[in-house]
């Protein structure tokens, strides 16, 4: 299976789900700080915004059941903007989670930044730069690094994150 595979050979796999951010309404969102700098969240959680946002999660199971053992479902985050931190290449796995889905809510571009740059233990580097309901699968096995381009210009870059614990 192509996810499978390119999950297991480059720690990433890039996808477009038409239609999957259809169910979510961003404009009844009061964004707030999250007390990382440059990043908002949600003012309080909201049971429609949690259903949306779960209604993406089934899409995205959807995709990953066929390629895995079991997958279970962990956080749901949304947030805009890009954290320093995140910006160095680094790996989430002590978060817990093995896996984790990117869903992109805007476009990102060469000249505005917000790239997602991968990096394989062979130290190959691949950047996909995510458009409006890209979702891209981030491996989080130790051996594989991701970061993520600052923006260059003040825009909006609202990404959703699932988290995931996969059997391989």
């Amino acid at each position: 299976m192509v996810v499978f595979d390119q999950l297991v050979s480059l720690g990433f796999y890039e996808t477009n789900i038409a239609g999957i951010l259809d169910t979510v309404n961003l404009s009844t969102i009061v964004w707030v700080p999250d007390g990382a700098p440059n990043v908002l969240v949600p003012q309080e959680p909201n049971d429609i915004l949690s259903t949306q946002l779960n209604c993406v999660d089934d899409h995205i199971r959807a995709i990953l059941a066929p390629a895995f053992k079991s997958v279970v479902t962990g956080k749901i985050e949304l947030w805009d903007g890009t954290e320093p931190t995140s910006c160095e290449w680094h790996n989430d796995l002590v978060e817990g989670w093995n896996l984790f889905a990117l869903i992109y809510f805007n476009d990102m571009d060469p000249e505005n930044g917000g790239s997602v740059s991968f990096k394989t233990p062979a130290d190959d580097v691949y950047t996909v730069y995510p458009k409006y309901g890209t979702c891209v699968f981030v491996n989080m096995e130790p051996w594989y690094f991701h970061k993520v381009e600052p923006l260059c210009n003040p825009q909006p870059r609202v990404v959703l994150n699932i988290c995931y614990r996969v059997e391989f």
